[in-house]
């Protein structure tokens, strides 16, 4: 869900220290529907 990739952006900027990718996967986590990740998620 969008609590999971804000998260997942946490990580990575903690990792790389690169805000870029952060605001990319937050920009991505405000696009997505909820429906959609929950498809994505359940394939996975």
């Amino acid at each position: 869900d969008k609590e999971f990739l804000n998260n997942l952006g946490d990580v990575v900027f903690n990792m790389t220290g690169n805000v870029n990718l952060r605001m990319k996967i937050f920009n991505i986590a405000e696009k997505i529907p909820t429906s959609e990740l929950v498809e994505q998620q359940s394939r996975d």
